[in-house]
C-alpha cells in the first residue's frame, strides 16, 4: 500500500505540471514507480483471463452432453444472472451417459474458478487501496460477503456434482436448485458492490480518468494495438467456427510426429512481435516525453520529402520483382508489364504525386495551430502502455495455447491418445508463459536486467535523436534496414507462399507478415515524427503526417473504386484452364427422364421392392465439410453400393461442394479418376495434405502479402508454386493450387454432365451484385435465366441463375469447387472473366452459405421438377418397381440433434425481442427438410393403382418420411474448427461421429424427429 501511495504522489507531482512544460526525469520516475503496480495488474489479469478461457472450453465440453430429454445446457447458464431459466440441467446431465464427465468437469470448473476469484478479489483491494474513497469501507465489506457466497457456490456445486456423479436424478435437481439460489445471490452482491464502487464521484472521476488517459496511449501506438487486438481475437476467444480454426492448427503441432519446427517458430515469432512492439512503443513514446516537456523540435521538410522517397522506392522495388518474374516464363515485356500493372497502380502515384505537388506549391507557408496544454499523464501513459503491449503479445502467445490445449487436456488421455501428453505440458507451458510475460515488464524498466540492457538502452525514450545529434545516424540507419528487411520479407512471402507456409507453418507466418507490415508503417512514421509535416498536412491543421490513413485507409477506397468499377477485374479472376474435357463414350444423360431411366437400382423397404431416386444435400464448412461429405458419401458406398449409385441430383456449398466434387472425380478413393485412368493416392495421405496447415498457411500468405499489394499498389506479384511454375495467384488460387497438389483429378477439367456417384451436381455459389444465389451445373430443369433476371417469378430455383455452359467449360473441378467456397476474408470474391462469361461479366462470387448454408434450399426449389418427372416415369405401365425419392442430407456440424425446449409464456415488453426467434426457424434445416419431405410426397401418377401409394408409403415410413440425416451426434469432443485445415483430434472427431452413425448393430437416435439415420439404408 506505501509502494502505491508513493506512486500516486509521483504521478500527481508529475501532472500538476499541466500547463508548463514537463521534466523528463520526472516522468521517468513516475513511469519507474508505476511498472511493478502494472507487471502485478497484467500477472492477475493474465491469471483470470487464462481461467475463464479454460473454463469457457470447459463449458462447451459440458454444453455437448445431452440428457434423456435430449436438451443441451452449459454450466454458465447455471450459474450465470438468468439461472433461473436452466432448471432443469442438473437432471439433464444426471440422466445423460456421460454423467460422470460432466461431474469432472464441474470440479474441474470449480478448481479453475479458484485463481479467477482470488485475482479479481486482489486487483479490487489493490484498487481500493490505492484510491480510497468515502464509500470503500462498505465496498471492503461487499466484497467479502461476495467472497462468502462464492465460497457457497462452491459448495453448493459440489453436492450438485456428486449427485451428477451417481446419476441421482431427483437429488440434483434439488442440489441444483440450491445453486441456482445461490448463483443468484451472488449476481445480486455484484450489482451492489459495483454500484457501491460507482457511487462516489472520486471514484468515478478516476476510473474515468484512466480510461481516458489509457484510449489516449492505446491511440499513440495505435499499431501495436491493432497487433495485440488481432492475436485476441484469432488465439484467444472461445468460439467455434472461424475462431476454432488457430487453435486447431496449434493443435497439429503435436500430431504424431511432433512439429518441433514449427513450434519453435511460433514463440520466435511471438518474441519477433514483441521486440517490434517495444522498439516502435519507444520510439513513439521518445516523441511524447519530448513533446510533453517542451524540447521537441521539428527541422524542415526536406528531411520529410526524402523520407517520402521510401513509398515510390518500395513501389519500384516491388514492381521491378513483379515484371522479372512475369518475364521467367517467357512473357515479352509489354505482356509482363500488362500482367504486372492494375489500376490500383495508377491510384498510388496518383495520390503521391498530388501530395508532393501541393506541398512543394505551399512549401514555407504555415497555418495556425491551436497549442495543446503540457500534460504529464500523456508521456508517463504512452511510455506504460508502449512497454505493456510489447508484453502483453507473449500473454497473449500464452493465452492462445491454453485455449487450444484445454478440451484435449480435459477430454483425457483415453480420448486424446498419446498425444495428450504434449497437449498438457504445451497447456501447461501456456498457462505459465501467460503468467512469467508481465515480469519482463519490471526487466525493461530503468534498472533493466543484463539480459535487457542492451536494447533498453538503444530504446530510451528520455534520449533525444534529432538531425545533429551523435545518435541521429545510428537511428536513421536502423529505420532504413527495418524498413528495407520489412519489404524483402513480405516480397519473400508474395513470391513464395507454399514454401513460406510449409517452413514456419501457419501460426508463425502471420504473426510475422502482420509484424513486418507494423514495422515498415512503424519505422516510417518514427522517421517522419522528428521531421515538420508536408505543407498540404498542416493545411489540413495536422501537427503530424496521417501515415495509417495514407497506408491503409486511401488504398482500402481506391482499391474498392477499381473492384466496383472493373477497373481491374484480374486480380482476383476467377483461375481458368485452356484444357477440354473428353466426351465420354456413350455420352451421359443430360436431362431428367434419361436419367432416371438409367437408374437401376432395387431395393426391399417395408417389405416391398422399390427403386431409390436419391437427392444429396451437402452443408457447408470448409475443409470440415469436405471431409465429412467425402468419407460419408464413402460409407454409403460401402453399406449399399446399389444405392450410392442412385443419386439423382446433388447440392452443396461451400466445404460440401468440395467434398462432392472430390466423390465424383473419385480424389479420395484410391480408385483411378474418371479423366486420366491414373490411380489417386493413398486416402488418407490425400487427406492429410488437404487438410494441412500449408493449404490455409499459403492463403494467409497471400491475404497479407500479395493480395494486399495487388490491391494496395496496384502491383501483381506472381507466385511460385511447386509444379505449377509462376504465375499470379490470389489466395483462393493458392488453395485451389493445394487441393490440386493433393488430389491431382481435381486439375482435370470440370465436367457437369451426370455423375455415377454425385448424379447432377450442383455446387452454389453467391452473387454479391445481385444477392442472387448462382448455380454452378448442368442446367436440366428448364429454368434458363441469367442475370439480372433471376427474381423473376418463373425461375427455378428461386432468386438464382445458372452459370453458363461455356463458363463452365473454362474451369477446372478445383476452381468450380472454388466458386462455392470463397469465403470473403479467407477468400476473396471471384471476378468472371468478360468473353464466355460475357452475360455475367459484372458478376462477383462468394461463398453460397451467404445464401443458404445447407444445400437443402436448392433440392426444395427443385423438387417440384424433380417430383413431377418420378412421377412420370411412374407411369409407365410397363415399370415393375416404382420409383422412391430419398433425400440424404449430409450436415457436417453438430446440433441439429438437440431438442429445443418450448419456454414459457414471454413477458410482454419481450414479446418483439423474442419474436424475432420465429423468421430463423421458418429457414431452418429441419424447416427445409419438412418442405422437401413435403414436396415427394405425391410420387405417384394421378389415377395410379393403390399398389403406388402402397408400397411407396410403406416405404417413406421405413425411411422417415423420405428423409435421412447425417450429422454429428452432439458429444463432447474437440469441435473441428470453419476453415481449410483439420488436426488429428478433429479428423478422429468427425471419424467417430460417422462410425456411430454406421453401427447399424447399435443404431444412434434419429437426428431429426421423423427422419431416419444412414443404417435406414442398410440391407
Amino acid at each position: 500500500m506505501a509502494e502505491g501511495s508513493a506512486t500516486t504522489e509521483l504521478v500527481n507531482a508529475a501532472s500538476s505540471a499541466l500547463g508548463v512544460p514537463v521534466d523528463p526525469v520526472a516522468v521517468a520516475a513516475a513511469v519507474s514507480a508505476r511498472r511493478p503496480v502494472v507487471a502485478r495488474l497484467l500477472i492477475w489479469l493474465g491469471v483470470a483471463a487464462g481461467s475463464l478461457i479454460a473454463i469457457a472450453e470447459l463449458d462447451r465440453l459440458i454444453a455437448a452432453v445431452l440428457g434423456d430429454n435430449r436438451t443441451s445446457h452449459t454450466l454458465g447458464s447455471v450459474i450465470g444472472p438468468l439461472a433461473f431459466t436452466a432448471g432443469g440441467a442438473w437432471e439433464a446431465w444426471a440422466s445423460s451417459d456421460a454423467h460422470g464427465q460432466v461431474a469432472a468437469w464441474v470440479a474441474w470448473a470449480i478448481v479453475l474458478d479458484v485463481p479467477f476469484i482470488v485475482a479479481y478479489v486482489i486487483l479490487l483491494r489493490r484498487f481500493l487501496s490505492a484510491w480510497p474513497t468515502a464509500g470503500s469501507a462498505a465496498s471492503r465489506k461487499i466484497l467479502d460477503v461476495l467472497i462468502g457466497v462464492e465460497v457457497l457456490e462452491a459448495l453448493a456445486l459440489g453436492w450438485a456434482l456428486v449427485c451428477v456423479a451417481t446419476g441421482a436424478g431427483g437429488a440434483a435437481s434439488v442440489a441444483g436448485g440450491f445453486v441456482m439460489g445461490v448463483a443468484l445471490l451472488k449476481w445480486v452482491v455484484v450489482v451492489v458492490l459495483a454500484a457501491s464502487l460507482m457511487r462516489t464521484p472520486a471514484t468515478r472521476a478516476t476510473i474515468g480518468r484512466i480510461i481516458v488517459r489509457g484510449m489516449r496511449a492505446l491511440w499513440l501506438h495505435r499499431l501495436s494495438a491493432v497487433v495485440v487486438a488481432l492475436l485476441v481475437v484469432l488465439a484467444c476467444i472461445p468460439q467455434d467456427g472461424v475462431l476454432d480454426q488457430l487453435p486447431d492448427i496449434q493443435r497439429q503441432w503435436i500430431d504424431q510426429p511432433v512439429s518441433f519446427g514449427q513450434i519453435l517458430c511460433a514463440v520466435g515469432s511471438i518474441l519477433f512481435a514483441a521486440l517490434a512492439a517495444f522498439a516502435l512503443g519507444r520510439a513513439r513514446t521518445r516523441r511524447s516525453v519530448a513533446r510533453e516537456s517542451g524540447t521537441q523540435t521539428l527541422p524542415g521538410e526536406l528531411g520529410n520529402t526524402l523520407w517520402w522517397a521510401l513509398a515510390p522506392a518500395a513501389w519500384l522495388v516491388t514492381a521491378t520483382t513483379a515484371v522479372l518474374l512475369n518475364l521467367a516464363p517467357g512473357l515479352d515485356f509489354g505482356e509482363a508489364l500488362a500482367a504486372t500493372l492494375g489500376a490500383g497502380s495508377y491510384f498510388f502515384w496518383g495520390i503521391l504525386i498530388l501530395i508532393l505537388v501541393i506541398s512543394f506549391v505551399l512549401r514555407g507557408r504555415t497555418w495556425p495551430v491551436s497549442p495543446r496544454p503540457f500534460d504529464a499523464s500523456r508521456a508517463i501513459y504512452a511510455w506504460l502502455v508502449g512497454d505493456t503491449l510489447a508484453v502483453v503479445v507473449m500473454s497473449v502467445g500464452g493465452l492462445g495455447l491454453v485455449r487450444s490445449l484445454a478440451a484435449p487436456v480435459f477430454l483425457g488421455p483415453a480420448s486424446s491418445g498419446p498425444t495428450w501428453a504434449w497437449a498438457f505440458g504445451l497447456f501447461v507451458v501456456g498457462a505459465i508463459a501467460t503468467c512469467a510475460a508481465p515480469l519482463v515488464l519490471r526487466g525493461i524498466g530503468t534498472d533493466p536486467w543484463p539480459i535487457f540492457a542492451p536494447l533498453v538502452s538503444r530504446n530510451d525514450p528520455l534520449e533525444p535523436r534529432l538531425p545533429g545529434k551523435p545518435q541521429h545516424g545510428p537511428h536513421v540507419r536502423s529505420l532504413i534496414v527495418i524498413c528495407g528487411v520489412a519489404i524483402v520479407v513480405i516480397l519473400a512471402v508474395t513470391v513464395f507462399p507454399v514454401y513460406a507456409a510449409d517452413l514456419i507453418g501457419p501460426v508463425a507466418l502471420t504473426v510475422v507478415l502482420v509484424t513486418a507490415w507494423t514495422a515498415l508503417l512503424g519505422a516510417f512514421t518514427v522517421a517522419i515524427q522528428d521531421h515538420r509535416p508536408l505543407a498540404v498536412f498542416r493545411l489540413m491543421r495536422l501537427t503530424g503526417t496521417p501515415v495509417l490513413t495514407l497506408a491503409i485507409t486511401l488504398p482500402l477506397v481506391y482499391a474498392s473504386i477499381v473492384s466496383a468499377a472493373g477497373w481491374d477485374t484480374e486480380v482476383h479472376a476467377v483461375r481458368e484452364t485452356s484444357v477440354a474435357s473428353e466426351e465420354s463414350d456413350p455420352p451421359p444423360p443430360r436431362d431428367l427422364e434419361d436419367a432416371l431411366a438409367q437408374l437401376d437400382c432395387t431395393i426391399s423397404v417395408g417389405g416391398n421392392s422399390v427403386q431409390p431416386v436419391v437427392m444429396i444435400a451437402a452443408e457447408g464448412g470448409g475443409i470440415r465439410a469436405a471431409y465429412w461429405t467425402a468419407r460419408v458419401m464413402g460409407e454409403l458406398r460401402e453399406l449399399d453400393p446399389c444405392i450410392a449409385e442412385s443419386v439423382l441430383v446433388s447440392s452443396g456449398v461451400s466445404g460440401g461442394s468440395v467434398g462432392l466434387v472430390l466423390t465424383a472425380t473419385e480424389a479420395v478413393t484410391g480408385e483411378p479418376a474418371p479423366t486420366t485412368g491414373a490411380p489417386a493416392a493413398d486416402e488418407d495421405e490425400t487427406w492429410d495434405a488437404l487438410a494441412s496447415p500449408a493449404v490455409v498457411g499459403s492463403a494467409v500468405a497471400s491475404l497479407l502479402s500479395g493480395d494486399v499489394i495487388a490491391t494496395g499498389l496496384g502491383v501483381r506479384v506472381p507466385s511460385l508454386v511447386p509444379g505449377d511454375g509462376l504465375a499470379w495467384r490470389d489466395r483462393a488460387g493458392l488453395i485451389e493450387e493445394g487441393w490440386i497438389a493433393a488430389a491431382a483429378a481435381l486439375a482435370e477439367p470440370y465436367d457437369s454432365a451426370f455423375n455415377e456417384h454425385t448424379g447432377f451436381m450442383l455446387l452454389n455459389s453467391t452473387d454479391t451484385n445481385s444477392g442472387c444465389r448462382v448455380l454452378v451445373g448442368l442446367d436440366v430443369f428448364g429454368a434458363g435465366s441469367s442475370p439480372p433476371w433471376c427474381g423473376s417469378v418463373r425461375d427455378v430455383p428461386a432468386t438464382s441463375w445458372w452459370l453458363g455452359e461455356a463458363c463452365q467449360d473454362s474451369l477446372d473441378w478445383a476452381s468450380a469447387a472454388m466458386l462455392s467456397a470463397r469465403f470473403p476474408v479467407v477468400t476473396p470474391g471471384g471476378q468472371l472473366r468478360a468473353g464466355d462469361c460475357s452475360s455475367a461479366d459484372e458478376a462477383q462470387l462468394i461463398d453460397g452459405g451467404y445464401s443458404e448454408g445447407s444445400g437443402l434450399g436448392t433440392i426444395a426449389d427443385l423438387t417440384p421438377a424433380i417430383s413431377e418427372a418420378i412421377r412420370e416415369a411412374n407411369a409407365d405401365p410397363e415399370r415393375t418397381h416404382y420409383l422412391l425419392p430419398i433425400t440424404i442430407y449430409l450436415r457436417n456440424s453438430s446440433g441439429i440433434d438437440v431438442a429445443t425446449e418450448i419456454g414459457e409464456l414471454t413477458a410482454e415488453p419481450l414479446v418483439p425481442l423474442t419474436g424475432l426467434a420465429a423468421a430463423s426457424r421458418q429457414v431452418s434445416d429441419v424447416t427445409w427438410l419438412q418442405r422437401i419431405a413435403a414436396g415427394f410426397a405425391e410420387a405417384c401418377p394421378d389415377g395410379a393403382t393403390d399398389d403406388c401409394d402402397t408400397e411407396l408409403d410403406d416405404a417413406r415410413d421405413e425411411i422417415g418420411n423420405g428423409v435421412i440425416v447425417v450429422a454429428p451426434g452432439t458429444t463432447p469432443t474437440v469441435v473441428p474448427p470453419l476453415g481449410w485445415a483439420l488436426s488429428s483430434y478433429s479428423i478422429d472427431s468427425l471419424d467417430r461421429a460417422l462410425a456411430a452413425q454406421v453401427d447399424c448393430a447399435n443404431p444412434p437416435k434419429p437426428a431429426v424427429a421423423g427422419a431416419a439415420g444412414l443404417c435406414a439404408l442398410s440391407d
